[in-house]
């Protein structure tokens, strides 16, 4: 048994003597030939000779070659024996890959065919091998970063690796240059600034942008009010702000460029008051009974501007005199809400735009007293009596209730069938107990006592009769 080697151009010549294992002759020197039992088809020759020399090649490498040797003595007798010959390839591939290059970050690519651009790894071995290439993509949405394409050259005796790096780069970055800024408009129309969109001030900027550039427009409107102007009903204050999310500042952040659009607006249509404005009455439940808290206000909306001037006067007890005159106030609505006497009164709105255009709103207010009075009752046993009935009124449960602002007007009694804690003052003011409530309700029946004052105001007090 022999081992042979294959050289680098993948194949081996084996001398004859290489293959003796100690051959001899009684009578002199002997001398060595060798040839392939399958003459060399293996390896695409044809030799059914005896050499001094056998080839071998790649083909040969995991197969049983057999040799013959002969053995020749110096009076031409020879004798032949069989060798096997494992052929083995000791040696790994060598690689070069194509070189590293840059591009810009609009260069169009295949990655699924990336040779057509960048070439492809060269690779040389004595014998067979496979060359397989591996990408690692790392671009981010600008189109900047690398590829780096990984080679690799290997046979069963090892492996040859290499890389190429390309590189993308954005060689004209965005910059204020590519921007065209909007110009200053004026508006002589009235219009809701939640209206003035781009398309009707200008458009938006212009932007020279590439295909490395990931640009994006925005804008925030800030309104100014203009009381009693002269030369515009309010403006808009439009800062455009374009932000580049392929590059970044010192601090970090995405780079930003900014610009400020002045828009102007003029009109002559007055203000209108929002929603309906009704006379109000309010309850108060002062124990004073000189006056109440009530929640007043208005607000107004513009066709051009989101604040309009407020006023407000009141006419307390609406007599002609207006007692109460407010300041100026500037927003969206304004509050008169407030502590006012017990009565009727009166209150005017004025709401002024920044043209100068007023509307009036005027309603009237009352403020009356709530509070119902305080009941004082105690329950009370009757006896049916030979007649089976007894007669019960309201005021015989009553026992001092009285109201802080005005008289006992009424007296009421929530009777059985009705059943105790109603929701509003019975109808009665008496009621005649019978037997048969005895056996239906029981000895201990509860009866609410209903007092109003005389501002219509109920209470009551739940009390036990007991029967007898």
């Amino acid at each position: 048994n022999t081992t042979v080697s294959l050289t680098l151009d993948g194949t081996a010549v084996v001398n004859a003597t290489s293959f003796d294992d100690g051959s001899y002759d009684d009578c002199g020197e002997v001398t060595f030939a060798v040839r392939r039992m399958d003459n060399g088809s293996e390896c695409g020759f044809f030799n059914s000779s005896f050499d001094a020399t056998e080839t071998f090649c790649c083909a040969d490498i995991g197969t049983n070659v057999i040799v013959i040797l002969r053995v020749t003595d110096e009076g031409g007798n020879f004798n032949d024996c069989m060798v096997n010959v494992e052929v083995q390839d000791k040696l790994a591939p060598s690689i070069t890959c194509p070189a590293n290059v840059t591009v810009d970050c609009d260069f169009p690519f295949d990655p699924e065919n990336l040779e057509l651009d960048f070439g492809t790894a060269t690779a040389v071995d004595n014998c067979d091998f496979t060359l397989s290439e591996t990408s690692f993509i790392d671009i981010d949405q600008c189109g900047e970063g690398v590829i780096i394409r990984t080679f690799t050259a290997m046979d069963d005796n090892g492996s040859a690796i290499c890389s190429q790096v390309i590189t993308f780069e954005n060689n004209d970055p965005f910059d204020e240059d590519d921007i065209t800024w909007v110009a200053d408009v004026t508006i002589n129309d009235c219009v809701d600034p939640a209206t003035l969109l781009p398309e009707q001030t200008g458009g938006f900027p212009i932007l020279d942008e590439d295909a490395c550039d990931m640009v994006g427009i925005d804008y925030t409107d800030k309104v100014f009010t203009i009381v009693n102007g002269n030369n515009a009903c309010f403006k808009i204050i439009r800062t455009w702000e374009v932000l580049d999310w392929c590059q970044e500042d010192v601090n970090g952040n995405f780079l930003t460029f900014t610009d400020q659009q002045t828009i102007k607006v003029i009109n002559t249509n007055a203000p209108e008051f929002t929603g309906d404005y009704p006379d109000l009455v309010e309850c108060t439940f002062d124990n004073d009974c000189d006056d109440g808290f009530i929640n007043l206000g208005a607000s107004a909306i513009d066709d051009c501007a989101d604040e309009l001037a407020y006023t407000y006067r009141i006419d307390v007890d609406n007599d002609g005199d207006f007692e109460v005159v407010s300041n100026t106030v500037i927003g969206t609505d304004i509050d008169a809400s407030g502590t006012y006497p017990i009565g009727d009164h009166r209150i005017v709105y004025t709401a002024e735009d920044g043209c100068g255009n007023i509307t009036v709103c005027e309603y009237l207010f009352t403020v009356e007293d709530c509070d119902g009075p305080t009941v004082y009752a105690d329950g009370i046993t009757i006896d049916l009596g030979q007649a089976d009935q007894a007669d019960v009124w309201a005021t015989d449960l009553d026992l001092g209730s009285y109201d802080n602002c005005s008289d006992i007007c009424d007296y009421r009694i929530g009777v059985p069938s009705g059943g105790p804690g109603q929701t509003a003052p019975p109808t009665a003011d008496n009621y005649v107990f019978t037997c048969t409530d005895l056996e239906n309700l029981g000895s201990v029946i509860a009866v609410d006592l209903w007092v109003k004052d005389c501002a219509d105001n109920w209470n009551y007090a739940t009390v036990n009769v007991i029967l007898q």
